[in-house]
């Protein structure tokens, strides 16, 4: 019983560390970025006016639309300390059942 218990914890401490260098990798990949809403809320004119009009016309007297404003609906930013910190614990976890723990996982 004494070490089928180790070799659970061995196995979930594997599969903790394993899950959390993806998540570290997938962090890093996605970066910072913000999501935008679909409807839009406004448009910044070419003359650098700013218009709360969404509808065709918007900006006509001010040479056109240079872009439009959509809300901002979620600021990502990247923040991979946690996965780090469940990354070493769980290779710590691992480093010590390696030395106090002397059984085959086969």
């Amino acid at each position: 019983m004494k070490q089928f218990l180790g070799k659970l914890i061995w196995a979930i401490a594997f599969i903790v560390f394993v899950a959390s260098i993806v998540l570290v990798i997938r962090e890093f990949w996605r970066g910072d970025f913000t999501e935008y809403g679909e409807i839009r809320i406004g448009a910044i004119c070419s003359d650098g006016w700013h218009s709360e009009s969404t509808g065709r016309g918007t900006c006509s007297h001010h040479g056109g639309v240079h872009h439009w404003i959509y809300p901002i609906m979620n600021v990502h930013k990247s923040n991979p300390t946690p996965y780090f910190v469940s990354m070493a614990l769980s290779f710590f976890v691992l480093f010590l059942f390696r030395i106090t723990h002397n059984f085959n996982l086969e």
